[in-house]
């Protein structure tokens, strides 16, 4: 698990690094594998993609400061062909959510991508969900079901609502958060320098490169910044602190031997000073 949220955060971390300036993307690409080397072994990547899955079902939600709630996605795909079972027209249901494959010609299964943009579904974290796949008028008889405890949403509570301006972390400096005591998977802390943000153009000079720390810490609600956690990062520069937790499972489509990789994960970004 904890592969799980190194591997959300160093994609976070990386698109957040790319979102102002597109030539960065290979220097932080080899910052990332040089950082991801360095990590121990039980931190570097998703689990799931180191398993022989066919494919994955996947819950996230995310949220900032500025956002009203937490929006949650959910969909599915899973590898082609399918010359046993027919998926068209089935349905995958997560919890209370429920979203159907369009019709299509290509050879995966690609479920619709559901966004709870009215917050419908909030009731599905902080429990364990049944994962299920109907297919086409067979209601009665789920080709996958997979039970998956999916952790409450991750929740800064130290953090200011709005903030202006946003809040400065220091060696020493604290956050805290909603702890999950059936979490059995820990926290994932990214602590992200942009060098490309404008707000860092007066670092450019000094610190060209971006930067990214990655903190593993168990989820007992609170986390104190070492100097490790702010190596790298010129003092008052602009970052992007994200924060994240989550769970997995695989489950087995009934009548072959594909499996499914079935995630979740919750995810906060906090925008800070150094």
């Amino acid at each position: 698990m904890k592969k799980l949220l190194i591997f959300l955060l160093f994609s976070c971390a990386l698109t957040a690094c790319q979102k102002n300036d597109s030539s960065q993307s290979s220097d932080l690409e080899q910052l990332l594998a040089q950082q991801r080397e360095s990590l121990p072994n039980a931190i570097q990547i998703l689990e799931l993609l180191e398993q022989p899955t066919d494919g994955f079902i996947w819950l996230t939600s995310f949220s900032t400061p500025y956002t009203p709630g937490h929006l949650s996605q959910c969909g599915g795909f899973i590898n082609g062909p399918w010359s046993d079972l027919d998926f068209y027209g089935s349905t995958l249901h997560y919890g209370s959510i429920a979203t159907t494959l369009p019709e299509s010609s290509s050879p995966d299964v690609a479920y619709t991508e559901f966004n709870d943009v009215n917050y419908q579904h909030e009731a599905i974290y902080g429990a364990t969900q049944s994962v299920k796949i109907f297919l086409e008028n067979q209601t009665e008889q789920p080709v996958l079901n997979v039970d998956v405890y999916v952790p409450y949403h991750i929740g800064v509570t130290n953090y200011p609502t709005h903030p202006n301006p946003v809040p400065t972390y220091n060696v020493g400096s604290s956050i805290l958060w909603n702890a999950d005591a059936l979490n059995r998977f820990g926290i994932g802390i990214a602590v992200v320098y942009d060098a490309a943000d404008p707000e860092n153009s007066a670092y450019s000079s000094s610190v060209p490169n971006s930067v990214v720390n990655l903190i593993h810490t168990e989820d007992d609600g609170s986390y104190t910044f070492s100097s490790s956690d702010l190596q790298g990062i010129p003092v008052g520069a602009s970052i992007d602190v994200y924060i994240g937790r989550g769970n997995y499972g695989v489950g087995t489509i009934n009548g072959s031997a594909k499996k499914l990789g079935i995630y979740n994960y919750s995810l906060e970004l906090l925008p800070a000073k150094r």
